[in-house]
């Protein structure tokens, strides 16, 4: 089975030497390798690994396989690299020490808590070290066969590869290979995500063609191959380097070749009766049986131990002595079975090693893991803590032929191994066998076995398997329920009640079930466990937002709160100070929200928990954008777009960027409005979390309309009800919202409105609730009712618009209001001329102080339209400054609907103007400069 040397593809190799040189010019490039079994993937790989070290790069390669028992492996190449290049601290050099290779430890309750967190810092360790190197020198780091990969080692892959998409200035270039995969799949879906991004490129491995095929003859010693061999052999194999192979083989074990006029061909009917292999793995398992029975035994053996192995090892497992185990392993290498890697020997391709495995029977595998498992506990007696993955992968392929105490014993302690470094798969893996050994032991131990229960329970949940981490946990809670024991049931219910709201199993506005039995454990555990119980209640303080019953939220989150300053327990008051924010936005207290917030952000210094970090300035920038703090609210999302892209927290990366793009319009930076909600709107396609893609559609619809862009205000709307474009089914409330801006449009537009305004007002009143999304739809129909001349229409909404104001509420979100000014054109509708007039004073103060152009100038339009109702003025300035101060920001911000309002107004107000025809267009220097913060004309 020798392999033959590369040969062909130079379209794939002048592809991928583009990529290099892109790479050395200091840009990434993630190229997907794709190719069926049997295609030349590994030739192809170790050809661009030359290519690459020929260029001057630094070369960086791992193998998945489904076999290797410890995760992240296919990435341990890096890790003496990092440190012998030094380029990261002794600290950031044990984490990933630990990372590649960790100890068993006990899986402590508390871990759970930090697992995400703990989990993105150490991909970010790998990520930075990787980074730090291809700066120094351009790097290629390959990953073969990801269609093998284990999640954990897919997840990094995933992670590196997101990474240099947003970086884009480090020059590496991340190569994965893989079989064609399910597009349901982990790998399918990571794939579907990835083809996305601009600086992915895919490559699919063809067969040869038809000179290339004559080449690989020659290769293989069929030197002078006739024209009919080659057409034959290319025509019959598809140009499969493995069945060129394959087909050579057979024609010379059946002496089908002869030489005919200096050139070599092949009998005709030999060419109908080749019995060419209908798989690879067929075509392998033919040349297995090539081999002796002694060797084939060998291999079976090898294949069994796992993704590679010595000699050694082979001598203490099997029966076999050591000249023989020589012998087979350098007929291996000869023969292409295996490669030689410094004295550690892997087979030359998995489908190998999958031949040698399928000679077995179920049962007789079984017993081969056995004898492996039991000959390693012996080899690895001293140090057992280090080969536990070993023996528990071994154990656990044994199935009820191991003893399941001895299962049990190091299958869990295999999980607790695989948590400690996040390799949830693996865990749920390890947990569940242990579960399935342990309900087979009469007399188990119940506190043992509610354990399993709940660190299985946990390992699901952070594997995203709902339904399993449901189970396991509902399970844990009735053995501990059944023993009294407080604490671990406590534990078990708060994974429990977090479980509902955050996978979307419990529906928004719906109480937990296991609310009241948490309080039940608050009530038993009495002045004991301070901690647990102050944990307790700042996930019941979640529990109660979620059901919109925010004051008992409130409640319960400042008891939580008092409980960690009690104790001195920072992670517990940063918990808390969350829940408080969390509950006092859902009821727009604003001002109380930021504090709670801020003083999350202190208590976090002391605990650096980068998950609740990262959450926290997710939310404080939508709490400061309402409350008018638009430098600090921009300061805010622009540090969470670096925290967020850290832990690859695509859903929080969008919504930070919506943040900037509702800021954005509400300084009249209609530009970077658009920039903003284009990068949100790929994090929404690449997270498919729809709520920033409201926020920020919103946002570019508003900035549009301001403008005169009507279409694209239009189209912009539209996006938001498209079905499939945010969610698949958009609400009634969306719906309504999109139908009450395009009326706001065509007001703008001074064209006839489309709807019944009263009978829109209506149905907006049934989908409005006092929350941040009903601002600004509120907001829009006060305007309309000013439209319409309805003062009926203002009632209701100005109700609530007052009510948020009185608790902080200056701005909305996304379509950019400024509260005081609709209320101060409500108070107009109904000449209530006082009120109006102390609106409209706090409007400009606000914009002025914010720089909110737009809504400053829009607020000088309300003003002077309002004095121009009342009619009692002595002196023009009080209309006609507002009116020239809207004018010149209108013309500033490119505001043209509003410019030409506040053109009418003043034509109307002083008469039409004396214009020469060249001068037909207004001027900006026919008006006083713009209004600053200092010298905007006061409101009388």
């Amino acid at each position: 089975m020798s392999a033959a040397q590369f040969i062909g593809r130079q379209a794939q190799i002048e592809e991928i030497e583009q990529h290099l040189l892109h790479v050395s010019s200091g840009q990434p490039r993630v190229v997907l390798f794709e190719g069926i079994a049997g295609i030349g993937k590994t030739r192809f790989l170790n050809r661009i690994r030359w290519m690459a070290a020929e260029q001057g790069f630094q070369v960086s390669s791992g193998c998945c396989d489904e076999t290797l028992t410890q995760p992240y492996a296919p990435f341990a190449d890096l890790l003496p690299r990092f440190e012998t290049e030094q380029t990261l601290d002794d600290t950031d050099m044990e984490i990933l020490s630990e990372f590649f290779d960790r100890s068993t430890l006990a899986l402590q309750p508390d871990m759970a808590a930090h697992a995400e967190s703990d989990k993105f810092r150490l991909m970010m360790t790998v990520t930075r070290a990787a980074t730090i190197l291809a700066l120094r020198t351009p790097m290629l780091i390959v990953v073969d066969d990801l269609h093998l990969a284990d999640r954990s080692s897919l997840d990094l892959f995933a992670y590196l590869a997101f990474f240099l998409a947003e970086q884009r200035t480090t020059p590496l270039l991340l190569l994965g290979s893989y079989r064609p995969v399910a597009s349901a799949s982990h790998l399918g879906h990571l794939l579907s995500r990835l083809r996305h991004e601009p600086i992915v490129r895919e490559i699919e491995v063809p067969g040869l063609d038809e000179a290339e095929t004559r080449a690989m003859l020659r290769e293989l010693g069929l030197r002078q191959p006739a024209q009919q061999l080659v057409r034959a052999v290319w025509e019959t194999t598809h140009g499969i380097p493995l069945f060129v192979e394959e087909v050579v083989n057979q024609l010379i074990r059946r002496g089908a070749l002869y030489m005919r006029g200096g050139a070599l061909s092949v009998h005709h009917h030999v060419l109908e009766t080749l019995n060419l292999p209908p798989s690879m793995s067929d075509a392998i398992a033919g040349h297995v049986q090539t081999l002796s029975p002694v060797h084939q035994r060998v291999f079976t053996l090898a294949a069994c131990l796992g993704e590679g192995f010595t000699i050694d090892q082979l001598e203490a497992i099997g029966q076999v002595g050591a000249v023989v185990l020589r012998e087979a392993v350098e007929a291996g290498v000869t023969h292409g079975v295996l490669r030689n890697e410094a004295g550690r020997f892997r087979f030359a391709h998995a489908l190998i090693r999958d031949a040698f495995v399928a000679r077995l029977s179920p049962e007789a595998r079984q017993r081969r893991h056995l004898q492996i498992a039991q000959a390693l506990e012996e080899v690895y007696a001293d140090t057992l803590d280090t080969h536990g993955l070993e023996i528990a992968h071994h154990l656990v392929a044994a199935g009820g032929w191991a003893d399941a105490r001895t299962t049990v014993h190091y299958a869990r302690r295999a999980g607790d191994q695989a948590f400690t470094i996040y390799a949830w798969e693996e865990a749920v893996r390890y947990y569940e066998a242990a579960i399935q050994a342990a309900e087979s032991i009469e007399g188990f131990s119940e506190k043992e076995q509610a354990a399993l229960y709940y660190q299985a329970g946990c390992t699901h949940y952070w594997n995203q398997d709902a339904g399993s981490a449901q189970d396991r946990l509902d399970q844990a809670s009735t053995i501990y329920r059944t023993l009294g024991d407080m604490c671990g049931l406590a534990h078990a219910l708060i994974v429990q009640t977090q479980l509902g709201f955050m996978s979307a199993l419990l529906p928004y506005g719906v109480l937990s079930p296991y609310v009241e039995p948490l309080n039940r454990v608050i009530d038993t555990l009495g002045d004991t466990e301070p901690s647990l119980r102050g944990h307790i209640m700042a996930v019941l303080a979640q529990a109660y937002r979620h059901a919109r019953e925010t004051e008992r939220a409130i409640g319960v989150a400042q008891r939580a709160l008092d409980l960690g300053l009690e104790v001195r327990d920072d992670y517990l008051c940063a918990c808390a100070h969350d829940s408080l924010g969390l509950a006092y936005l859902g009821r727009l207290h604003v001002e109380a929200a930021i504090s709670s917030w801020q003083a999350t952000l202190l208590f976090l210094e002391r605990t650096d928990d980068l998950f609740l970090r990262s959450q926290t300035l997710i939310h404080l920038p939508l709490a400061l954008n309402l409350q008018g703090d638009l430098e600090d609210a921009e300061t805010l999302a622009l540090e969470g777009i670096d925290v967020t892209l850290l832990r690859q927290d695509w859903a929080g990366y969008s919504e930070e960027f919506s943040h900037l793009a509702s800021i954005a319009v509400c300084k009249g930076e209609f530009r970077v409005v658009e920039q903003h909600a284009e990068e949100t709107m790929r994090m929404v396609e690449r997270s498919r979390y729809p709520s920033s893609g409201f926020r920020a559609l919103q946002a570019l619809a508003c900035a549009f309309a301001l403008r005169g862009q009507h279409l694209e205000a239009e189209q912009t709307l539209q996006r938001i009800i498209e079905p499939g474009c945010l969610v698949k089914s958009p609400s009634r409330f969306d719906h309504v919202l999109v139908r009450v801006f395009r009326q706001l449009i065509l007001a703008y537009r001074a064209v006839p409105l489309t709807e019944h305004i009263a009978s829109l007002a209506d149905e907006l009143s049934k989908v409005v609730r006092y929350d941040i999304d009903s601002l600004a739809p509120l907001c829009a129909m006060i305007e309309l009712g000013q439209q319409t001349f309805n003062p009926q229409l203002t009632e209701k909404p100005a109700t609530i618009l007052a009510a948020a104001l009185n608790r902080g509420v200056l701005f909305t979100s996304g379509w950019c209001f400024l509260i005081p000014r609709v209320l101060g054109i409500a108070a107009v509708m109904h000449e209530d001329w006082g009120q109006a007039n102390d609106y409209f004073q706090q409007a400009i103060d606000v914009a002025s102080d914010t720089e909110a152009w737009p809504e400053l100038a829009r607020t000088d339009l309300d003003y002077a339209r309002m004095e121009l109702l009342i009619g009692d003025f002595e002196d023009p300035a009080i209309v006609s400054n507002p009116l020239q101060e809207a004018q010149r920001l209108c013309h500033e911000l490119d505001m043209i609907p509003h410019a030409h309002i506040a053109f009418h107004m003043l034509e109307k107000f002083y008469g039409p103007p004396v214009y020469d025809d060249a001068d037909r267009e207004m001027s900006r220097e026919e008006f006083p400069a713009p209004s600053t913060r200092n010298g905007h004309t006061p409101l009388q």
